[in-house]
């Protein structure tokens, strides 16, 4: 009969396909998996490290420093070597600076105020005391004298003042001795009666100031009689 064979047929293609099936799908794996061309595919190249130097000579003998070294030169890998960094020292505060000592100002008055100009003193028995108006006042450090004929008196004050003319100053010294400011002059008279007044006192016609004896000679008057 014919229905027998077929089905005979039949199971015989299936059992066919079922192990046939398996095989192609490994064959078609490795045919992914392989590559077509071995030569195709180039072996990776290393990369060239970066940020290097190297040392070397040319053909004049000349050291020459390159990134790059050419193919077969004898090239010396120059490594750097890491700076010697140290942290900065703390920021020291800034001193306080003492404040600049005043200026001294200056006198803007300085005069002698008593004896006055041109006074006259008749045989003075006590002191001529010499009065200064001195503005602003002495500061310190400072000094203040007075000189008679250019002679600096102990104190502001004539104890026996000789006969004659007497030129007063008045100054302001500072530490050094150097004058800071000075008074206009001042000029007094002093007359004095002569010690010996009798007969033998004569007038010195000659003005030669000489004496006889203990007879003082008198500045010479004329004789208006």
């Amino acid at each position: 009969m014919a229905y027998p064979r077929i089905l005979l047929t039949s199971l015989l293609a299936l059992l066919s396909g079922a192990l046939l099936a398996p095989a192609q799908a490994q064959l078609q794996v490795d045919t992914q998996t392989q590559p077509t061309d071995p030569d195709s595919q180039a072996e990776p190249v290393p990369e060239a490290p970066a940020n290097r130097i190297y040392r070397m000579r040319d053909e004049q003998g000349r050291v020459i420093f390159t990134d790059t070294p050419p193919e077969g030169a004898q090239a010396q890998e120059i490594r750097p070597r890491q700076p010697n960094s140290m942290p900065a020292p703390p920021a020291r505060a800034p001193r306080e600076q003492a404040p600049p000592a005043p200026v001294a100002a200056g006198y803007s008055t300085l005069e002698i105020v008593s004896p006055s100009h041109e006074q006259t003193f008749q045989n003075p028995h006590e002191p001529i005391p010499v009065q200064v108006n001195l503005a602003p006042p002495l500061q310190s450090g400072h000094s203040l004298r007075v000189l008679d004929n250019d002679q600096p008196l102990d104190e502001l004050v004539l104890t026996w003042p000789e006969r004659g003319t007497h030129a007063l100053r008045a100054q302001v010294l500072d530490a050094d001795g150097e004058v800071l400011k000075e008074s206009d002059t001042v000029t007094i008279y002093v007359h004095r009666h002569s010690v010996l007044l009798g007969p033998g006192a004569r007038r010195d016609k000659d003005k030669d100031e000489k004496r006889t004896g203990l007879v003082q000679l008198l500045p010479w008057v004329p004789d208006t009689n």
